[in-house]
């Protein structure tokens, strides 16, 4: 049995995939902080870092939008 590679994600399935994930992040950093260094510890930074590696690889995949016909000022 194989993988499915092919997913059919819409934009709002897209915002509750992010919005999980940042409330997810947030949740295992507020744990973290309240941990010694330990092997627990070293287990939630492993997880908050694969997050991390999975929002940025989500970010980079977007196409932001710029208008062409105008000077684009950010902010």
């Amino acid at each position: 049995m194989a993988y499915n590679r092919l997913f059919e994600i819409d934009l709002n399935e897209m915002r509750i995939l992010e919005s999980a994930l940042q409330m997810k992040l947030s949740s295992l950093s507020k744990e973290r902080y309240l941990l010694q260094e330990s092997e627990c510890s070293m287990a939630i930074d492993d997880e908050i870092k694969k997050i991390r590696e999975f929002l940025g690889s989500i970010h980079n995949q977007k196409f932001w939008y710029r208008p062409k016909d105008k000077i684009y000022v950010s902010g």
